[in-house]
């Protein structure tokens, strides 16, 4: 690592471990955090619960950890409910950088000046958030845009972050409480995956596009034209939308428009994308919409989409449709499908579960019953139970969560549920139809061939290497302890450090506390998590 970013990620370290005492939550590394930072700490407020602490702290660290936040909100299965409410409220609103550096990036992207490129530019944001920001312009024909500007200097912050949580939470998976639940170096490759998607301009253009695509010719659910000569990785042009946001059925009725009406636009656009076509907008909350002068519907910001393969959208529907017969084991098997179980998942006692949150909506009518209440009880119980659940299945739990709560705002009588039902029978139409039945039937059988054909191949292989005396077996777990080792005697000349990076793992580890409460008993002696912290100073001499 060149010395230059050394010494960012260093003080980026030292930063991260403030923001920790300034909130108060490494109470357990009192003894090993500096007196006069710890004294700062212990003046902070402490009737605030877990999640609120986390909330605030999160705000505090900027962009990368309120993306961080953002993504655990739509985790149900890894996140408690109280947890995820706090998370869901984390605001990503910072003030706007200057006009001269908004010049700089947008001139450094597309290679004109400014006056060149459009020929109004607001230089006053309309919105203004930690990874970019949002101007007013207009064309040289005339035609009125919106330019959306990355801030400068957030990539490098965001990568530096990103090491370090990925070296956090490799530390945190050595918990044995944590080691069977998270995948670490799989959520910091998902939440990578994500911030960087948002970061590329280029990439969100394209969403919209594809969107657009899959919209009917005559849909009166619209998605901005991207103006792509003047969209880059850092800086994108999009046609601007004038209307209002529809938070309030009252305002959207005193414009002339009938709330009920656009609820139904919104819900049967979201569900096409997502039964139809696979591919959805994720985030469809009041503010990415927008309710134009002729009653139809804007969809702003792409940058969060899911996406559903084939394979996927089976497994879904297989979930769907089992929750609507009650098929407690169709459903167990789904939910299996759809994710990571472990290997001593309990089948008989989640089969249980299942049965119980079966009977607790069967006497509920189809209209009344509530699918965001429903997402969240699936979720939980696969957060109970250890089932890892791909983020795009969870960015549709969020979607259809976030989608509800807009449809109960405009017409609390219209039924999600109901309004799934055709999608939900178009679905079993073609799982059942002779194309689909013969295409699986065919997938199944150059499976089988598959095996057959490297079966005897691979046996042979193994049973003349055992012959040989050269098989092998692989001892991770002694081979990590032993590499553990190695790294703590090549390091202890760097002992000195070990006082940032035990505040880092206790924060951490009660940072997981705070998500998973009972993981951490209350009363877990502060000596025993400051005799864990140390195994974290390696992270702070590789920083330096």
């Amino acid at each position: 690592m060149p010395p230059f970013d050394r010494w960012r990620r260093l003080l980026r370290y030292r930063r991260i471990v403030q923001l920790l005492l300034t909130h108060g939550i490494v109470f357990a590394a009192a003894e090993a955090a500096p007196a006069r930072l710890w004294a700062r700490a212990r003046r902070q407020p402490t009737d605030a619960s877990a999640g609120v602490h986390l909330r605030r702290l999160l705000a505090d660290l900027g962009p990368t950890f309120v993306k961080l936040g953002q993504l655990f909100s739509t985790r149900p299965d890894l996140v408690p409910a109280d947890v995820v409410r706090e998370l869901e409220q984390l605001q990503d609103r910072v003030p706007p950088e200057p006009a001269s550096r908004v010049r700089a990036v947008i001139e450094g992207e597309l290679g004109a000046p400014v006056e060149t490129l459009y020929r109004t530019f607001e230089w006053t944001p309309i919105a203004a958030a930690s990874l970019g920001q949002v101007h007013r312009a207009t064309l040289a024909d005339g035609r009125r845009v919106v330019v959306k500007v990355q801030r400068p200097g957030v990539e490098p912050t965001v990568n530096a972050d990103l090491e370090i949580l990925g070296d956090a939470l490799r530390i945190l998976a050595r918990m044995p409480a944590l080691r069977d639940l998270y995948d670490p170096d799989a959520l910091v490759a998902e939440f990578a995956r994500g911030i960087r998607a948002e970061l590329d301009y280029d990439r969100e253009a394209r969403n919209a596009d594809r969107l657009r695509r899959s919209l009917p010719t005559d849909s009166r659910v619209v998605i901005p034209h991207i103006e792509w000569t003047l969209t880059r990785r850092r800086v994108l042009t999009m046609e601007a939308f004038e209307g209002l946001k529809p938070t309030d059925p009252r305002t959207v009725a005193a414009a002339g428009h009938d709330p009920r009406e656009v609820a139904r636009l919104l819900a049967h656009a979201i569900l096409r994308m997502v039964f139809r076509d696979g591919f959805f907008h994720a985030d469809p909350h009041p503010g990415n919409l927008i309710v134009l002068a002729d009653g139809r519907l804007g969809l702003l910001d792409f940058g969060m989409v899911g996406r559903l393969t084939e394979p996927m959208r089976e497994a879904f529907g297989n979930l769907s449709i089992s929750l609507l017969r009650g098929d407690a084991d169709a459903v167990v098997s789904a939910i299996v499908a759809m994710g990571a179980a472990p290997p001593d998942l309990d089948r008989d006692r989640l089969t249980r579960d299942v049965e119980d949150l079966r009977d607790r909506y069967y006497e509920v009518a189809l209209h009344e019953v509530n699918l965001a209440q429903i997402v969240q009880d699936v979720f939980g119980l696969a957060f109970r139970y250890r089932v890892r659940i791909p983020m795009d299945y969870t960015l549709l739990g969020k979607c259809l969560v976030t989608l509800e709560g807009v449809i109960q705002i405009l017409d609390p009588e219209l039924s999600m549920v109901e309004l799934a039902r055709p999608f939900g029978a178009t679905l079993m139409r073609e799982r059942l139809s002779p194309t689909r039945v013969a295409a699986r039937a065919r997938r199944g059988l150059r499976d089988w061939e598959r095996l057959l054909d490297t079966a005897p191949r691979d046996a042979g292989r193994v049973l003349a290497r055992a012959a040989r005396g050269e098989l092998t077996v692989r001892l991770t777990e002694g081979d990590a302890a032993l590499a553990r080792s190695r790294r703590r005697q090549a390091r202890s000349a760097t002992l000195g450090r070990a006082g940032l990076a035990a505040s880092l793992l206790s924060a951490t580890t009660l940072l997981a506390a705070a998500i998973r409460p009972a993981l951490v008993p209350s009363d877990t002696p502060t000596l025993v998590l400051a005799a864990v912290a140390t195994v974290l100073f390696w992270l702070a001499a590789r920083a330096g």
